[in-house]
């Protein structure tokens, strides 16, 4: 990484099929392949097969990456499984945002 002042921050486009191509905005440094988004999934997530996020819990064991242009990769093939369990209270139904 060269340049830290001028660093290239992914940028995730998901579709309605929750597929995602995860790029960066051109002319900042870094990089995006397949090889370093299945690294960086691979290190945030501890168990690819059980992902625990407030919605649902994912199953990457089945995510394809593929390389679909100059620091651009698409990412298809997760599921969703059952709502995970609450680890805090929260009120039932929808919330309003103030």
């Amino acid at each position: 990484m060269p340049d830290y002042d001028n660093m290239g921050f992914p940028v995730a486009e998901v579709s309605s099929d929750g597929a995602f191509v995860l790029g960066k905005p051109d002319g900042t440094g870094g990089l995006i392949t397949t090889a370093t988004v299945a690294e960086q999934m691979l290190y945030e997530i501890g168990d690819p097969r059980a992902y625990i996020v407030p919605d649902v819990v994912c199953d990457f064991t089945r995510a394809t990456y593929e390389q679909v242009g100059k620091d651009k990769v698409r990412v298809s093939g997760a599921r969703a499984g059952r709502r995970p369990t609450p680890t805090r209270s929260r009120p039932p139904g929808p919330t309003a945002t103030n």
